[in-house]
Order: structure tokens, then C-alpha cells, then sequence
């Protein structure tokens, strides 16, 4: 049997009073969501609309219902608040301000919870501090003191927050806020995160990681230092490293209040991860909107079935071989021939379309596919009537071939079961309306093989949707556009070379390579490939460490 430490009982006792008659005092506004701002902290503020405000935060509880509001850390918080937020303190919370919390959500209330990394702009709560002790015994959720780093890192990007820039995959859990985002493998962007913990078994809570991303989180905070910093290198026994969690939720089982906590405030500000894009009202990260919208759904206690839909204007399909989320969208290629006697292997039709950013294929055999299926595609990619790329794709890898060099390609997605799904970016097929040739073949190594399955000109139409997983390539330094207009993407390194595209301000792109002289970078998105001037991009690393691209 667990005893709670007795400090809580004693500060609630010596507040109890207070907050009982201080909250039967405020009776002008019934207030469901309660925003604390303390200017001292210089928390993220839900008066302000600018990019590090919350206002769109708070529209986000509004469209569900809920008024919202504001009070001071010296306030009492209101009986009727049913969700308190507090995102971004740059300092500890007091004792005094810790018990009003612990009574708030002894009585069944909830909390959204968003502190940055210690020494990164601030000192808030550490390892070990109140929130920890507070939330790590009654719900299973832990603060730690690192800084999450990617191995591109330098001091510079670890100094700034817009610059430290992180994807953070949805963790495979069964639960309904990060359900989605499950379903169609849409990641979350981070901006300077610190990990957590969160521990399923916990005397009085159920605790759920929702959020994760692999590698370290450095717990030295010399690395901030301007001058003579510590390097930023794993440390065994003092680092944590592997599967790094970075939002947790849970709740008590004794009084069933709520907490969502997240070692990132900057998802829930406006412009970064609750952002537009420029000119529209469509989220330019759609990852970061439906998990704000979906927590602040948990965090009111609504029914599953009254949660806010997924944002309009994206491709939400599922790749799992099931099919069961296409209904009749895109184009249907029919297979006139039956081309082999392996019905695994005979492709009846097959319906695609691409979007803004992937091309989407279902593939229909004449019974089940093998799940060692693969897919061979001849490509016109610049769109000249000549194949100038191939593609192979299994549930192992996919690599296209240009020339005589294969490459892979981290961001293409299949799904065999009952059909076989196949995501794959337009900067690899090109943007054209037909797949020269596609075949299915088999990935076994056969003693006999067979010839593979191929049908001509598959149809893939344009609609106006973007995809919600904007950026999915694995492995490589980001960069966000910053410019008041749309920049351009180049053929190469310099004016002279051909536009190949523009993009706005915000959007992130992956930085693969720079030149010689370092003043332009070789970047890759879901659709384009090419180059940009480097002064127009936050890079979450130093130009000097890219490759030299010849």
C-alpha cells in the first residue's frame, strides 16, 4: 500500500480554506478553460496573438465548446475551470501556487502542461522539482532535464529554438488522441523538446507516451554557454538515450482528473506548431493541430464521437492494405489481360491519384497478395515521354534508380493485405498525370523465377489536397523557410540555374548537401528537389557540416 507523502496533506490543509472561499468569490464568468499568464515567468500568453501566443489555442477549446479565460498564478483558480493550461513558465512554480494545482485536480480537475527544456531561454521546473514530484507520484509522469538532440546539432542550433527543430513520430498506442495520427503515420514537429517519462503502472495513475523520437537528450547545461560550450556528445549513465518520449498523458484512477504533459510548448503556440499556411486558413502542420485538438477534446471529457474532425483540405488514407478509406477517389486503370496463373501475383486494376505532395496507389489482385509483394514502376518524371527513372518498392525498402545509381527513398510508404496501398513522393515519380508501367513481381528468391504481372499508362489525376505528412524523409538535418514571400527552389547552386518551384515562409524542407562555398544548400521535400539560397533558410544545423555536393 503507497502512502502519499505527507507535505501534500499539509500544504493542502493550510490552503484548503482559501481556496474554498477565494473560488466561491469568483461568480461574474463560469470559465471551463482557465489559461494562467504570470508575466515574471513570461509564459506564453493566450492575450497575445503574436508567434508566441496562444490564441489559436484557445480558438481551438472555443470550437469545441468551451469560453475561456485568464488568471494570475496569484489568483485562485475558479471551481467551474474545468481544464487549467500552462504552457512555457520559464521558472519554477512556487510551493503555494503547486498545492493550488494538487487541490484543483484532487477535485477532479485537468491540466495541459507544456515546460521546455532547463537552460534552453529558462530555468523551469527540473528533474526532481514540485511538478515532478507532484505528477511522477500521482500519475506516472516524470520531468527530465535533457534537451533532445539530433546528431546534425551544433550550438548554435541548440541556442536557438527556431532552430531546433525536431519530427516526433506518434507513439503505437491504443489511445484515441493519437489514434490518427497513428493510422496515417503523421509526424509532430517539435522545437527545443525535452524528454519525459511516463510509466504505465503508477500507484494512482495510468500514464500514456504519445510522442517519441530516437536518440539523446543532452543533460548538460554548459552546452548553452556563448563561450567555450560543453560538447554536445552522449554520455553513458548520464544522458538518457534511445526511444525518447516527449508527451505523456494520464489519469487518476482515485478522483479521474486529467494531465497532458509535453516537453515542447512551441507545438501549441501560433506560428509554430499551430501556424497556417501564409494566405490560408490550412494548418502548415497538420500533425501539431489534431493532436492540440484532440487533447483539448480528452482534457473537456467529450464524447469520442464529438471530437473535431480531421482538418479538411488533406489526404487522409490509411496505408494498410485494407482499401476500406478510399471510397471511389482517383482514377481506375482496369489490367485487360490475365498476364500469369499465380493469382497472388495478377493484377486486376488498379485506382491512383496524387495530391500536392504523394502519389496514391491501390493495387487489386485476382486473389490476396503475397506479402513478399513488390512493385516495379518505369517513370516519366520530367514529363518528355521518355522513362527516365525506375522504382522498386516491398515491405523492405524502395529505392528508385536514375542512371546506374540506386537510392533510397525513406519516405515512401506500402501496405499489403487484403489490396496493396503504396504511398510515394512526386519528387521521385515526378508530377505528371501516368505511370509509364507498373509491374508485381515477388521479393522471395525463387529457383524459377517468373515473369512479373505489368499493366501500361496507369492514371493518377490531381486533386487539391495537401498530405498531412508533409515530411517524412528519415535521417537528415531540417531547414524552415524564413522570407516574407514565396522563395525559390533552383536547378542549382546559384540565379542563373531555372526555378523549379516556390514555397512560403515556414514551410521545412530536408538539407542534404551545400556547395563548395557553403552560400547555397541542396534541399529535398515530398515534391521537389533542388537548391536554395542558405540565407533564407533556419537550418538545424552549421552549413560547414553538410557534404559538399559537386
Amino acid at each position: 500500500m503507497f502512502m502519499r507523502p505527507i507535505w501534500k496533506f499539509l500544504i493542502c490543509l493550510s490552503l484548503l480554506a482559501i481556496f474554498v472561499v477565494a473560488g466561491n468569490v469568483q461568480t461574474q464568468e463560469s470559465l471551463r478553460v482557465v489559461f494562467i499568464e504570470e508575466r515574471d515567468l513570461q509564459m506564453a500568453s493566450v492575450t497575445d496573438n503574436g508567434p508566441d501566443g496562444l490564441t489559436r489555442l484557445a480558438a481551438i477549446f472555443q470550437q469545441q465548446g468551451a469560453s475561456t479565460g485568464f488568471i494570475r498564478l496569484d489568483d485562485p483558480i475558479p471551481e467551474d475551470a474545468q481544464v487549467v493550461v500552462l504552457i512555457r513558465p520559464l521558472r519554477p512554480l512556487s510551493p503555494l501556487y503547486l498545492a493550488r494545482l494538487w487541490v484543483y485536480l484532487e477535485h477532479g480537475g485537468s491540466l495541459l502542461l507544456a515546460l521546455d527544456p532547463v537552460g534552453q531561454g529558462g530555468n523551469p521546473d527540473a528533474q526532481n522539482g514540485g511538478v515532478d514530484r507532484l505528477f511522477g507520484y500521482e500519475y506516472g509522469v516524470r520531468l527530465l532535464n535533457g534537451l533532445i538532440v539530433e546528431p546534425w546539432f551544433t550550438h548554435e542550433s541548440v541556442r536557438d529554438v527556431r532552430r531546433s527543430t525536431i519530427y516526433a513520430q506518434p507513439n503505437q498506442v491504443d489511445h484515441p488522441v493519437i489514434q490518427p495520427l497513428v493510422d496515417f503515420d503523421v509526424p509532430v514537429m517539435t522545437w527545443g523538446a525535452r524528454n519525459l517519462r511516463a510509466e504505465f503502472f503508477a500507484p494512482y495513475g495510468t500514464a500514456f507516451g504519445l510522442l517519441y523520437t530516437d536518440g539523446y537528450a543532452e543533460s548538460n547545461p554548459q552546452i548553452y554557454r556563448a563561450e567555450d560550450p560543453a560538447p554536445l556528445t552522449p554520455n553513458i549513465g548520464l544522458d538518457d538515450q534511445g526511444r525518447l518520449i516527449l508527451g505523456a498523458l494520464a489519469e487518476n484512477t482515485v478522483n479521474q482528473s486529467r494531465i497532458a504533459v509535453f516537453g515542447d510548448s512551441e507545438i501549441f503556440q501560433n506560428d509554430y506548431g499551430l501556424a497556417p499556411i501564409p494566405g490560408t486558413q490550412i494548418p502548415l502542420h497538420a500533425g501539431d493541430t489534431v493532436l492540440a485538438q484532440r487533447v483539448a477534446s480528452w482534457l473537456l471529457d467529450l464524447p469520442v464521437e464529438d471530437w473535431q474532425p480531421l482538418p479538411s483540405s488533406f489526404t487522409w488514407i490509411e496505408i494498410d492494405g485494407t482499401a476500406s478509406d478510399w471510397t471511389t477517389q482517383g482514377a481506375l486503370t482496369i489490367d485487360p489481360t490475365d498476364d500469369t496463373s499465380i493469382l497472388s501475383q495478377n493484377v486486376q486494376q488498379v485506382r491512383g491519384f496524387r495530391n500536392q505532395d504523394y502519389v496514391y496507389l491501390q493495387i487489386e489482385t485476382a486473389a490476396a497478395p503475397d506479402h513478399f509483394a513488390r512493385l516495379l514502376f518505369d517513370m516519366d518524371s520530367d514529363v518528355n515521354g521518355a522513362v527516365d527513372r525506375t522504382l522498386s518498392i516491398d515491405a523492405v525498402q524502395t529505392t528508385f534508380t536514375e542512371g546506374d545509381q540506386p537510392t533510397l527513398v525513406s519516405d515512401a510508404r506500402i501496405g499489403i493485405n487484403q489490396v496493396i496501398e503504396v504511398r510515394l513522393p512526386l519528387r521521385v515519380t515526378g508530377a505528371g498525370g501516368t505511370i509509364s508501367r507498373l509491374c508485381l513481381t515477388t521479393a522471395r528468391e525463387l529457383a524459377f523465377p517468373i515473369e512479373p504481372d505489368c499493366i501500361e499508362d496507369v492514371s493518377v489525376p490531381l486533386v487539391d489536397q495537401k498530405d498531412p505528412a508533409e515530411m517524412q524523409i528519415a535521417d537528415t538535418a531540417l531547414a524552415t523557410v524564413i522570407a516574407n514571400s514565396a522563395v525559390n527552389i533552383r536547378s542549382g547552386a546559384g540565379t542563373d540555374f531555372s526555378v523549379v518551384a516556390s514555397i512560403q515562409n515556414g514551410e521545412v524542407v530536408a538539407v542534404v548537401g551545400r556547395n563548395a562555398v557553403g552560400d547555397w544548400v541542396q534541399i529535398q521535400t515530398t515534391r521537389y528537389e533542388g537548391w536554395m539560397n542558405s540565407l533564407l533558410l533556419q537550418l538545424n544545423t552549421s552549413v560547414e557540416r553538410l557534404p559538399i555536393v559537386p
